[in-house]
């Protein structure tokens, strides 16, 4: 099942599984007709099942958790006009024929107008958005990268700016008048004390909250336009995609999906080559288009499963884990396929019984976990002997040595005290440090803080965040 038809055009398609507005995330907003402010925030993540394979086209389940990324979108007001832009109210307050995006209005009068985005992580830097670029007839997909570089001193923003230029040629697409704002975008997802990555999905986080709070923005100053061309989360997580995919991102888009969804998801990832073949054209012609093997479905975990988390305290690579496990399994394609194969099972058997209210249930989905946890742990020690075997192995640094380690010492230890104390333990994402997850069914305080405890005393760090389960 496909559940991937975006709601885009004049009459938007039947909202998929868990489509419509987002009831899941936080959202308020403060306006008048001259000024305007919407604020989402999106929850990190943390995968339950599914590393690695989810790459290859392979189920995966995730989850989010309760610590937040903010952004906050607000209009560039000028006397006489709301926000700057150059939009008649007639059109505001209920145009049919704009409603049905019949009519193309201009992006801006002013030559000068722009979407200045900022964030709390790099607080000395903007990315500026020139929004006449919009206007200029040709889909400005497929050339992101070298032109948002044009508009950032450093790199270090091209995530959240590449978003911003996606839902902006979106919304140009949509003949929505565009008009001046601001983008502040604010992440508790990292550590707070060191800035140290958890490994939440802090950058594909930033990605979905620029993208979500543009369009919320925007369908609070148009509420003529059909809220499913806004308020739908299968179109935040396809502009996110193709975010992502005009970045190079080499992974499976899963955190933007769960991201994107606010609530746990069985995920199978998109045809990318599909997506590699369509970059051309107008973002909201692939937008309406079924994306090939693309299956997100909404999940509600049992209330009997409980959840804890502990972070190594160091921060892992995605990318650096990714290409090394890439490099395996071209050299080892049917023993990294049998892995494959197998936490396909687990994350099938996870979603059929996550919901179920008998013991048994609950139990199934533990195992799935600790089956899936063995075998993580056979491929982490398949890539290091492979990589150490191998000509890539010359001249590697302890450094790199590390980074090609899924499953590090620390790591085994955070598994090892789970089982002790009856619990599924495993690593949570591409592994390399950051953050492994316990579950056991309606655990009492005593137990969680008896694990917490024996964590801490191995220097690992039980989080101060939840896995949301529903």
């Amino acid at each position: 099942m496909e559940n991937n038809k975006a709601g885009i055009g004049g009459a938007p398609a039947a909202a998929p599984i868990g489509a419509g507005p987002y009831t899941s995330c936080s959202v308020s907003d403060t306006a008048s007709y001259t000024t305007h402010t919407r604020t989402v925030k999106v929850p990190g993540k943390l995968y339950i099942l599914g590393e690695y394979a989810v790459v290859d086209g392979y189920p995966a389940i995730i989850a989010p958790v309760d610590r937040y990324l903010t952004v906050t979108v607000g209009s560039c007001s000028t006397e006489g006009s709301p926000g700057g832009t150059v939009a008649d109210a007639s059109v505001r307050g209920g145009s049919e024929a704009f409603a049905r995006g019949s009519d193309t209005l201009s992006a801006s009068a002013d030559a000068s107008a722009e979407a200045v985005i900022s964030s709390s992580l790099f607080p000395d830097e903007k990315c500026r958005i020139p929004l006449n670029r919009f206007i200029q007839g040709t889909s400005f997909y497929g050339k992101i990268p070298g032109s948002i570089r044009a508009h950032t001193d450093r790199g270090r923003m091209a995530k959240v700016g590449t978003a911003a230029c996606v839902a902006l040629e979106y919304l140009s697409e949509k003949s929505i008048p565009l008009q001046p704002c601001t983008v502040a975008v604010d992440s508790q997802l990292d550590d707070k004390n060191t800035g140290r990555k958890y490994g939440l999905g802090s950058s594909g986080a930033a990605v979905v909250g620029v993208i979500k709070g543009i369009l919320e923005f925007y369908g609070d100053l148009y509420p003529a336009v059909s809220r499913e061309t806004f308020v739908n989360e299968l179109v935040v997580y396809k502009l996110a995609a193709l975010t992502l995919l005009a970045l190079g991102d080499n992974g499976s888009y899963g955190d933007v999906a769960c991201c994107s969804y606010c609530r746990p998801i069985y995920y199978v990832r998109p045809d990318v080559q599909w997506l590699k073949d369509h970059v051309n054209l107008p973002v909201a012609a692939v937008l309406n288009s079924e994306w090939p093997k693309l299956h997100i479905r909404p999940l509600a975990i049992s209330q009997n499963i409980t959840f804890i988390t502990g972070w190594t305290g160091n921060p892992a690579s995605s990318a650096k884990l990714v290409e090394a496990v890439g490099s395996y399994k071209q050299v080892c394609s049917d023993d990294f396929e049998e892995y494959c194969r197998g936490v396909a099972r687990c994350a099938d058997i996870f979603a059929l019984c996550c919901a179920g209210l008998r013991t048994a249930d609950v139990q199934h989905a533990l195992a799935a976990i600790s089956d899936a946890s063995q075998l993580m742990h056979g491929l982490s020690d398949a890539v290091e002997s492979y990589h150490y075997s191998s000509d890539d192995s010359v001249g590697l640094s302890g450094c790199q040595e590390t980074s090609i380690k899924i499953e590090t010492d620390t790591l085994k230890e955070f598994i090892d005290i789970a089982r002790r104390y009856g619990l599924a333990g495993k690593v949570s994402g591409a592994g390399g440090g950051d953050c492994g997850i316990a579950a056991g069914a309606d655990l009492t305080r005593d137990i969680i803080g008896d694990v917490q405890e024996s964590w801490e005393a191995a220097g690992i760090i039980p989080a101060d965040f939840t896995v949301m389960r529903c």
